[in-house]
């Protein structure tokens, strides 16, 4: 028996948008390893293909991958895009089609104000064993009990990206496993993601570089009293499809992973790269293959930092005119912070690339992401640990003038103090920098 599902051919953000709630999860790394994790009664995998080729078919099987009783049923419900892909089939995994599973129900479900950030393909999969079913289903483990079938865009460059398909949650009903004569429910007790085959190791150095996220957090909505304790009984694994990657699939300079090198959009990309510390934005889970498609300034042989922003941003300039290097100049920041907002006032002995600035913020209030414009510049900034990182630029051949200039004031609600500052200038050099204390 099988339930097909129309192609959902709509064009989407990218996929690491896909959820406010798990936006942090889709470059998270680890299998389960938390506590609790390995006497969990079920664990329900969705596995990573990991080999996927564009203009094919890709699997994605869903899978138990142990419980300790008889599996009688179950409701997923699943999130994806369709950016660089389309669900072509759903049908019953093996376990379910070679037991006699008399129930198997596929649903497409629209998106609800306020389920996320961005537009998501949602999918309930419902499957129950009916009557007649011999005794003998006892599941200790691995085997498929949802079996998707997704087709690649074959025009979309897919190669090293990574398309996860995630459990989603709107009620703690929403992804539950019956089991035993009774179909007794099952709720989730913890989330997590499949390891990528990918290295996150990065040859970042800098102090505005964000942790790794630490992995998706057990839906709030099944956190209450409602629910017994010994019924939070199932680890959900995300997984997904990872695009077949060559050696050659690497474009230096294609930092947005666009398939177009050395666009303004790639120096955006490096911005928010280095601010977050993390693959916010991308479809890819390699932060490694990321930082190697970076076309790095000589000043970063070893480590990334805003001077190969700075590089890249003379690329896309056209103007790699040679400079000496120098270790005299200086700028003197003074910058006056309070409680909502930043003011920034500067005075510098040479034109300034980019300045990065590190500030200590306060842990309970938000600092927003509103625009990446701020001072009449470019600006990328991310908020994580009590810190706040600000990268001050600019796309072209324009740059923060040498001389004595006020740049003017930037919202950004929750702000401490300044910590440090770093600064280099139009040619990448370091440049020493000075701060004013109000």
């Amino acid at each position: 028996m099988k339930a097909r599902v129309p192609c959902l051919k709509t064009t989407l953000v990218a996929l690491l948008v896909i959820l406010t709630s798990i936006c942090s999860q889709v470059f998270s790394q680890g299998a389960p390893t938390a506590a609790g994790a390995e006497d969990a009664p079920f664990k329900i995998e969705i596995e990573q293909n990991r080999s996927a080729e564009a203009g094919h078919d890709a699997v994605v099987v869903i899978r138990i991958r142990s419980g300790l009783d008889r599996i009688t049923g179950f409701s997923f419900l699943l999130a994806f895009d369709t950016a660089n892909m389309a669900l072509r089939q759903v049908e019953p995994g093996g376990f379910v089609a070679g037991h006699g599973w008399e129930q198997f129900s596929v649903e497409p479900i629209t998106p609800a104000p306020g389920d996320t950030i961005a537009p998501i393909s949602l999918l309930r999969i419902t499957a129950a064993v009916g009557h007649g079913v011999p005794p003998d289903t006892l599941q200790k483990s691995s085997s498929g009990l949802v079996r998707l079938v997704f087709y690649f865009d074959n025009k979309v460059a897919v190669a090293c990206k990574n398309f996860p398909v995630r459990f989603f949650w709107r009620t703690c009903e929403d992804n539950v496993v019956l089991a035993g004569p009774e179909k007794t429910p099952y709720y989730v007790r913890e989330v997590h993601d499949l390891k990528s085959a990918w290295s996150r190791s990065a040859e970042t150095t800098d102090d505005c570089l964000a942790q790794a996220p630490k992995g998706p957090e057990t839906p709030r909505c099944c956190l209450g009293d409602a629910i017994p304790s010994a019924q939070r009984g199932v680890v959900f694994i995300n997984g997904g499809i990872i695009g077949y990657c060559t050696e050659f699939s690497r474009v230096l300079g294609d930092i947005d992973l666009n398939g177009l090198p050395d666009q303004e959009t790639d120096v955006a990309a490096l911005a928010r790269l280095l601010v977050h510390g993390c693959l916010c934005g991308y479809q890819t889970d390699s932060l490694q293959f990321v930082l190697n498609s970076v076309k790095r300034s000589p000043a970063d042989s070893i480590a990334l930092s805003i001077s190969s922003l700075v590089h890249a941003n003379r690329i896309v300039g056209d103007d790699l005119s040679p400079a000496p290097p120098t270790t005299k100049d200086s700028l003197i920041i003074d910058a006056g912070v309070t409680a909502t907002s930043l003011t920034l006032a500067y005075t510098a002995t040479t034109r300034i690339g980019a300045l990065m600035l590190m500030l200590e913020t306060d842990s309970t209030a938000a600092v927003p992401i509103v625009s990446e414009k701020g001072f009449g510049r470019q600006v990328a900034y991310g908020r994580f640990d009590g810190r706040l990182c600000l990268i001050v630029y600019d796309i072209g051949r324009t740059v923060l003038p040498s001389g004595k200039y006020e740049l003017g004031s930037l919202l950004l609600p929750g702000l401490r103090r300044l910590i440090s500052a770093k600064a280099v200038d139009y040619q990448g050099n370091p440049v020493k920098v000075t701060i004013v204390d109000d």
